[in-house]
């Protein structure tokens, strides 16, 4: 198969969303990975910030936000519930940061840094 500006289109979807068991939350969280712009942007915005705790806390809530997704694929959180999610179980917020970030190609030292 070639390359087309077709199967870009459909390439631009990032897929594949997972079915992630989050023990932080006691339930299943639907999880895709960012998009190239999304990371592009979101690796920009972490070095903008810095690396305090709180940046840091708010950072990973981003994450979280851009790559939690309904059965629909469908965003659960716009950029608006970055503090309602920094107001959920921080174990859970961490389960999924990391399992995004992994989805999204950071490599660990990277999620880590990035969550």
């Amino acid at each position: 198969m070639l390359l087309t500006k077709a199967l870009s289109e459909q390439l631009a979807n990032p897929e594949p969303v997972v079915l992630k068991a989050v023990t932080g939350f006691g339930c299943d969280v639907r999880i895709r990975p960012l998009s190239g712009v999304e990371r592009i942007t979101y690796i920009e915005k972490t070095v903008k910030l810095g690396d305090d705790i709180v940046t840091g806390l708010r950072i990973m809530a981003e994450l979280v936000v851009l790559s939690v997704v309904d059965e629909d694929g469908k965003a659960v959180f716009d950029v608006d519930d970055t503090d309602h999610v920094l107001s959920l179980n921080m174990v859970g917020l961490q389960e999924i940061a990391t399992a995004a970030a992994a989805l999204s190609g950071f490599n660990i030292e990277e999620a880590e840094e990035n969550s």
